[in-house]
């Protein structure tokens, strides 16, 4: 089991907006951590699946989505 995300696991693969020189802890997309042309493909499969859309479902197996913190059938 990972602690951290395979990403997270090198320097070079990813950067945050205090490395870019931002005074905010997210960058303009809402995410903290944007990857570098120096991640594998490895590492970017890491972030995608980090950043993925949880997807839930009811008790009937039916999927629905949430709207930022709320929950909507």
């Amino acid at each position: 089991m990972r602690l951290i995300p395979l990403f997270m696991e090198n320097e070079n693969w990813f950067t945050t907006p205090q490395k870019e020189g931002i005074e905010d802890v997210f960058f303009e997309d809402g995410r903290g951590y944007h990857l570098t042309d120096e991640a594998p493909q490895e590492a970017i499969d890491s972030y995608n699946e980090f950043y993925a859309e949880p997807e839930f479902y009811d008790e009937n197996g039916n999927s629905f989505k949430r709207e930022g913190w709320h929950i909507q059938a």
